[in-house]
């Protein structure tokens, strides 16, 4: 397969530019950033878009839909070590590392108003 175009999805370049991981059809994938095959990272269940890499390059951020709501998720960047970051009703998308990596700003949702949020990785917390 060889994509062009895209309508509806995001992608991210690695911070050595050596990768890119993106989300064709709500799954992530990465490929090399000078082409080649591409290795998927997460299940049709996962509904995982919207990917970000941490400064380190080790770990993607990204949001999945599987309860109803969506939530941030973190990985390695081999598709391991996967775990949830957020909870609760409210959606958090369009999530980025900070330059330190060790927060992520997100976008968050509750009813009809959006607020920025800052999510701690080592607390889980989240600060408006």
């Amino acid at each position: 397969m060889t994509v062009t175009e895209a309508t509806i999805a995001s992608a991210a370049l690695s911070p050595d530019r050596k990768t890119i991981v993106c989300d064709p059809l709500n799954l992530l994938w990465t490929v090399p950033a000078s082409g080649g095959e591409a290795s998927r990272l997460t299940g049709i269940e996962q509904e995982a878009t919207e990917p970000d890499f941490s400064p380190g390059g080790r770990s993607i951020v990204f949001v999945s839909y599987t309860d109803g709501t969506f939530h941030l998720w973190l990985m390695n960047t081999d598709g391991t070590g996967l775990r949830q970051l957020t909870t609760g009703s409210a959606d958090h998308r369009e999530p980025r590392f900070s330059p330190d990596g060790t927060r992520i700003a997100c976008a968050v949702e509750t009813g009809s108003r959006y607020a920025i949020h800052v999510v701690s990785l080592d607390s889980g917390k989240s600060e408006v």
